[in-house]
């Protein structure tokens, strides 16, 4: 069975896109992914990747450690 994640965010990205003015649909695009996937690592219900964690540093131009809670 899948472990529920701890309290608390992992991933940052929903900051980082406000930060940037960029929108949810403006990441989906740019990473050719549904809105729906996108919307689910903003809202920390699914993470992504780590492949996909630096190709989305690099669309919206921070360093990777910007969007991982550490």
């Amino acid at each position: 069975p899948k472990h529920k994640t701890p309290a608390g965010k992992l991933n940052l990205i929903r900051e980082v896109l406000l930060n940037n003015g960029k929108t949810q649909g403006w990441l989906a695009g740019e990473l050719d992914l549904e809105l729906r996937t996108v919307n689910n690592y903003v809202n920390n219900r699914r993470q992504p990747s780590l492949d996909k964690l630096f190709e989305i540093s690099r669309v919206l131009k921070v360093n990777v450690k910007e969007l991982i809670n550490s």
